[in-house]
């Protein structure tokens, strides 16, 4: 749909051509009011199938948000604890949030809007040439230039987007666990310096935003320009054109009509290239997160147990967390029904020896 809305944009400037040479010009009024009910026509069928298009691309970016969200919370369900002492809430939080809602952005908008301007440019350069190719060949001139401003651009902006959905990360992680510890924040009287730890998260997230937009404020001069050249060179050559006889009247307004159709593209190339970094940047966390599996799993032959008689046994375990070894050698045995009682200072392994039990970690050797 958006190519073939992209497409009817180009017949009215195509019916106005003949309405200037073949009407206005030789002053035949016959043929004027079904050119302009065709105009009319062609306009609302163009909106209606914009329209349609434009409910159909946000239920189905909602559907996908849906579906994503759903999928990605239930990965979570099966990570084990490694998982969640890598990944901070906050940034995981961000993940579910932040960055699908600009999966959900690419789908709705920047799709079609890439669609559009590709076939725009080239369908409108296509019927220029049909109408005068010396002419199209002036306007094309600027297409080269800023193809390699872009590619310049693009190169420069990366990075920064890369840099600014950590600092949105940091920020994130730093509110969840202000908020999720206050308890503790307020027993110990921090507040103030909480207040100035999430500052300095907050300041840099707001400085890596504006060093995005002042690399896109330093190239958009020059891509406005460059757009801008084209109305010049469309009037300028277009009423030198006429006079030569190179063109009629009717063909030059189809060169003012739709010379937005070739510069458009390029004031958008840039917000165009924003949003898909943007996107790209998010797309990756949320496919680390979608394609991410538990490296404890069950056998693909493990048996169910209804039922369990409670008998525990640890034999020869070692257990180590980054390298560090926290258990070493651990053996005993506990009998249905008996009690067991592990004592030991703090950070000697007691909460460790309950997450091997309930499979939280797994053993680095013994069983």
């Amino acid at each position: 749909l958006s190519v073939v809305t992209s497409c009817l944009l180009l017949v009215n400037p195509y019916l106005t051509k003949i309405l200037f040479d073949d009407v206005i010009m030789v002053g035949n009024t016959e043929p004027l009011v079904g050119l302009l009910l065709l105009m009319l026509g062609m306009q609302a069928v163009r909106l209606t199938l914009r329209y349609i298009m434009i409910i159909m691309l946000e239920k189905g970016s909602q559907n996908v948000l849906y579906n994503l969200r759903a999928r990605l919370f239930e990965v979570l369900q099966y990570q084990e604890m490694r998982f969640f002492d890598r990944n901070r809430t906050g940034d995981l939080m961000t993940r579910m949030s932040a960055d699908l809602d600009w999966c959900r952005h690419f789908i709705s908008y920047m799709d079609y809007a890439v669609v559009d301007c590709v076939f725009m440019f080239l369908g409108t350069l296509i019927l220029f040439f049909c109408v005068s190719w010396k002419l199209t060949l002036c306007l094309a001139v600027v297409t080269p230039i800023l193809m390699l401003i872009t590619k310049v651009y693009s190169g420069k902006v990366r990075p920064l987007f890369v840099a600014m959905r950590e600092r949105l990360s940091e920020m994130n992680t730093a509110a969840q666990e202000n908020i999720a510890g206050n308890r503790v924040v307020r027993a110990f009287a921090r507040e103030k310096f909480e207040e100035e730890s999430f500052e300095r998260r907050n300041a840099a997230f707001r400085d890596s935003q504006l060093a995005i937009n002042k690399k896109w404020l330093s190239f958009y001069p020059f891509i406005e320009l460059l757009a801008n050249s084209m109305t010049v060179i469309t009037v300028f050559l277009g009423g030198y054109f006429i006079i030569l006889g190179e063109i009629t009247p009717g063909e030059l307004t189809i060169f003012t009509q739709l010379s937005w159709a070739l510069s458009n593209p390029m004031r958008q190339l840039g917000n165009l290239i924003n949003d898909t970094q943007r996107f790209a940047t998010s797309a990756t966390k949320v496919m680390e997160l979608y394609y991410g599996r538990p490296h404890i799993a069950d056998r693909s032959d493990a048996v169910d147990h209804a039922d369990m008689e409670g008998a525990i046994a640890f034999k020869n375990v070692t257990f180590h967390f980054d390298r560090q070894e926290v258990l070493h050698d651990i053996s005993f045995d506990v009998k249905p029904g008996q009690t067991l009682a592990i004592m030991g200072p703090t950070g000697s392994g007691k909460t460790t020896i309950i997450n091997l039990l309930a499979r939280c970690y797994d053993v680095s050797s013994g069983s």
